[in-house]
């Protein structure tokens, strides 16, 4: 009897560790799938580490480096330009009209849209005398000679 009772206190503890052992185990599960999960991301970037890296910090330090010179060249140039064509343009020599300052934006040439790089711009790229909107000798709104009326085209 005494046996009988010994082993079946053995029986309990070892139950009992069977229990927290499972117990254990299910947190173990959960952090297993936690893990999957984590090994599943490392396995694709272990693949594709080497080239993905590479390309995303080269692509990332190239891209900034061009925003900035970009912007500074940007700026820079547009002053030139602008610069150039007040020079080029004013009193109506060469493509422009003697209105304002030439095709500029949307200051100079008159019409809707002004001269320059607009919709229908006369002077400057993309049209000569008796362009779109502002254009030339007998363009549009602000034209050079026999200019005035408001025609479009």
């Amino acid at each position: 009897m005494r046996r009988r009772s010994r082993r079946r206190r053995k029986r309990k503890r070892r139950r009992k560790r069977r229990r927290s052992r499972r117990r254990r185990r299910r947190r173990r599960k959960r952090s297993k799938r936690r893990r999957r999960r984590r090994r599943r991301k490392r396995r694709r970037s272990r693949r594709r580490s080497k080239r993905k890296r590479k390309r995303r910090r080269r692509s990332g330090r190239r891209r900034k480096r061009k925003r900035r010179k970009r912007r500074r060249r940007s700026r820079r140039r547009r002053k030139r330009r602008r610069r150039r064509r007040r020079r080029s343009k004013e009193g109506g020599s060469g493509k422009g009209g003697g209105v304002k300052e030439g095709g500029r934006g949307k200051e100079g040439g008159g019409g809707v849209e002004g001269g320059g790089r607009g919709r229908g711009g006369g002077e400057g790229e993309g049209g000569g005398e008796g362009g779109g909107e502002g254009g030339g000798e007998g363009g549009g709104e602000g034209g050079g000679e026999g200019g005035g009326e408001y025609r479009q085209r």
